[in-house]
């Protein structure tokens, strides 16, 4: 899609200072060469911030229904303050989010710690595959976490043929496993302005979409 594109070659021009300042400018050039938008909405702002939550959370293992509730059930007056927040450089709407998202992903990363624990403890015969049902309370993200973390050990020993892991090699196996998890989690403890920046025009640019915003 021509705008991915003419947005990889503004990213890379702008990598070296991208702040909050550069959004309202990269996003006026891409809306100038897009078709069918040519300003903010608040339908594509419904989309970023469902687009930017999904993004974070496809597999719904950090945050809660209620968490997730107050960004995505705006009235359309709301949604309308929200893109007039929007369109004069003010991103708190954004930043409530990113808050949210953060103080999530150390609760999981907290929550790994026992997971991991205890998985360590268990014999394999008795690790059981978990449900995957809609999360929509505390109870139920924790559940998705420890069944990722189980289902995730199960397949990395049966790929590497364990068939009785030993503790070394369940340590060995879940420091890999935390290692992935925190690759995928640095850019959302980011504290600084680039990479807040980057994850709303990543978000806004991808709403324009309508096939890659819902």
């Amino acid at each position: 899609m021509k705008y991915i594109i003419f947005f990889l070659s503004l990213t890379t021009l702008y990598s070296a200072d991208l702040y909050l300042q550069n959004v309202k400018p990269i996003i006026k050039e891409i809306l100038n060469q897009h078709v069918e938008f040519k300003e903010i909405t608040p339908l594509i702002m419904k989309r970023a911030f469902r687009l930017y939550i999904y993004r974070f959370d496809p597999q719904q293992t950090y945050l809660t229904t209620e968490e997730i509730k107050p960004f995505l059930t705006r009235s359309e007056e709301e949604w309308n303050q929200v893109t007039q927040r929007f369109l004069k450089e003010d991103y708190s709407d954004f930043r409530l989010l990113q808050e949210t998202i953060f103080n999530a992903t150390l609760r999981a990363q907290d929550w790994r710690k026992s997971i991991k624990k205890c998985l360590i403890e268990t014999p394999m015969n008795q690790l059981i595959s978990y449900s995957k049902e809609k999360q929509k309370s505390i109870k139920e993200v924790f559940d998705k976490n420890e069944s990722d973390c189980v289902l995730w050990f199960v397949d990395y020993c049966n790929e590497q043929k364990l068939e009785d892991p030993t503790r070394e090699e369940k340590e060995k196996a879940l420091h890999f496993y935390e290692k992935i998890k925190l690759r995928k989690e640095e850019v959302y403890l980011s504290t600084s302005d680039k990479d807040f920046s980057c994850q709303i025009l990543k978000s806004v640019i991808a709403s324009l979409d309508a096939h890659s915003a819902f």
